[in-house]
């Protein structure tokens, strides 16, 4: 019939089309539907990219709680969460983008930290990480009796942390810059074996126990650049360091003591500091034998401190006359130092196998401090130092080694500085000096190696020093 020749020839035209050449096949083939790809079955034995664990457990205790768990580094009582976790994807040609955390609670272990980095572009990476550790408060005990003497609970801990952020760029051809933001913590209550005093027994003994409570932040800016150009590297780069400390230290002594014998002792200690340093550097290579190098560094220390001692009846209690123990309060004084170094040295080869490095160096350190305090409210101390001192330094050294199995060497060093101190305390201090100093050292040594595993060493050294000081007033 018609339709069963017009069905022949549909098969005889589909057979065709699958008898004809390769490039025949490549011109349809762009109409099929694309077959379904076979599973993969994963490798057990291949580790996985992307992970999360998380588990569940605790601990109870019997006896001496606060020492378990400074032994251990563990809180009692239930502990969970997520104990590790991983995440990565890759973007890009090169980039890739990681996220980690953990968070045990009980445990008072959490962290967290973002890193997304492209070699070609750049990075950042962010982070969180706290966690305590735990200390026992106790102190000793009466050997009579075999009695302690406990202020309160003994469970004490301190909590550690950092946050921070970091980027730069990093492009393959142009100037290289990172940045870094990041704060540092402690605050809490740690033990102390700074023992106060006990008369109990009818012996005097250093037996009852005393604490720090720590408040501490740290701060900190750092930058730096670096660039090529032609056959020099230069960078720069600047740090800024930011402390501030408020720490107590409280002790009791003779608890057994009755009125003011039972006395509290309250120390406050307040430091605060601030340090900038700016930095730059250059290397230039003039040939494959000749290298240039130089640096230069500025550096200001800040400080302040101020703190008291004060004994009363009772912890953070105000002075009181009744104590006669020598405390003091009004504590205040800083200091500031100022440092200057610049280096410069050439690496010079003028024939293989021998090196000569000639060096220069030069620094400039300025210090003026002062610090005052009182006892019974009345200004007592006055201390200010002033100091200043000045060093440059030239070495030369030489490296051969043109003989089988054998290094010599061979270096001079010479230093030459001078400088001036300024003491002052009231009421008996009044002291002026200045002085010069000069340094010599010398070094030659040589190195021989007759066998793989045997080798003899031969070194001579020689070192003067000559200072000398004139005290104006003394």
């Amino acid at each position: 019939t018609r339709e069963g020749r017009g069905l022949k020839a549909a098969l005889l035209l589909a057979l065709a089309l699958l008898l004809l050449p390769s490039a025949s096949a490549q011109t349809v083939a762009t109409n099929k539907v694309a077959e379904p790809k076979q599973a993969v079955e994963a490798d057990p034995n291949e580790e996985p990219v992307n992970w999360i664990t998380v588990g569940v457990g605790g601990v109870s205790t019997s006896g001496n709680r606060a020492q378990f768990q400074e032994r251990w580094g563990r809180k009692q009582g239930v502990l969970g969460g997520l104990q590790d976790f991983h995440y990565e994807l890759m973007f890009g040609q090169k980039g890739m983008l990681e996220l980690d955390g953990r968070a045990m609670y009980g445990g008072e272990d959490y962290s967290v930290k973002l890193q997304v980095v492209d070699p070609d572009r750049g990075f950042f990476r962010a982070g969180f990480r706290q966690f305590k550790t735990w200390y026992d408060g106790s102190a000793g005990y009466v050997p009579a009796t075999g009695g302690f003497i406990s202020l309160g609970s003994d469970e004490l801990s301190l909590r550690r942390g950092e946050i921070w952020v970091e980027g730069g760029l990093t492009p393959p051809d142009g100037p290289m810059l990172t940045l870094k933001l990041s704060r540092e913590y402690r605050k809490g209550t740690k033990d102390s074996i700074i023992w106060g005093d006990s008369t109990q027994g009818g012996v005097t003994r250093g037996m009852v126990p005393s604490f720090r409570e720590i408040d501490e932040i740290r701060n900190r800016v750092l930058a730096d650049l670096r660039h090529t150009v032609g056959r020099s590297d230069f960078g720069i780069g600047f740090r800024l360091d930011m402390a501030d400390t408020d720490n107590k230290f409280k002790e009791r002594r003779t608890p057994e003591a009755a009125g003011v014998g039972n006395r509290f002792v309250t120390q406050r200690d307040v430091f605060e500091s601030d340090m900038f340093n700016v930095r730059a550097f250059t290397e230039t290579r003039f040939n494959d034998r000749t290298l240039l190098t130089s640096g230069y560094s500025y550096t200001r220390l800040d400080t302040d401190i101020g703190g008291s001692r004060i004994y009363g009846a009772s912890f953070d209690a105000p002075y009181s006359p009744a104590y006669v123990d020598s405390g003091y309060t009004s504590l205040s004084g800083g200091s500031i130092v100022d440092q200057y170094v610049m280096n410069l040295s050439l690496r010079w080869e003028p024939f293989a196998d021998f090196v000569v490095v000639p060096s220069l160096r030069a620094e400039k350190i300025d210090t003026g401090d002062s610090s005052q305090y009182s006892v019974a409210n009345v200004p007592t101390g006055i201390t200010s130092v002033q100091s200043g001192f000045l060093t440059v330094s030239e070495a030369l050294e030489a490296r051969f080694t043109g003989f089988t199995n054998w290094v010599l060497y061979a270096r001079g060093e010479w230093s030459e500085g001078d400088g001036y101190l300024r003491e002052q305390s009231t009421p008996v201090i009044l002291r002026n000096t200045d002085s010069e100093r000069f340094t010599q050292k010398y070094t030659v040594w040589a190195n021989w190696y007759p066998l793989r595993r045997l080798h003899f060493s031969g070194q001579y050294y020689h070192k003067t020093v000559d200072n000398d000081y004139t005290h104006l007033t003394d």
